[in-house]
């Protein structure tokens, strides 16, 4: 079985509803805009694994958390708020175990523990 997957440009925050709706909601100012590390809205209580990868022409970023059956990522370059990636699994283990293979790929990129 396939996740259902959400891509969210990150202009302005969003939540996440329970029907799995996108709804924004208005700027929160903008010391916003340039902090990669503020909470998204409706994951205060995840927590974020980040890593890093810098080098001569990228300094970016890649995190991921799980919130119940929902892997949450979020990417982009440093100093931004990046783009939010929801995927929602049948179950807890199905999105750790998927969240594990995404840590793989990315450390074997390069990305850094941050």
């Amino acid at each position: 079985e396939e996740p259902v997957v959400e891509v969210v440009e990150e202009e302005t925050p969003v939540v996440l509803q329970e029907e799995n709706e996108i709804t924004e909601e208005p700027q929160m100012g903008e010391s916003a805009n340039a902090n990669s590390n503020q909470v998204l809205p409706g994951f205060e209580n995840a927590e974020f694994e980040r890593y890093v990868f810098t080098d001569a022409g990228s300094n970016k970023f890649w995190e991921a958390a799980i919130q119940e059956n929902k892997l949450i990522v979020r990417y982009g370059r440093v100093g931004t708020k990046g783009q939010v990636l929801v995927k929602t699994f049948a179950d807890l283990e199905k999105a750790t175990r998927e969240k594990e293979k995404l840590v793989k790929e990315k450390t074997g990129k390069g990305y850094l523990k941050a």
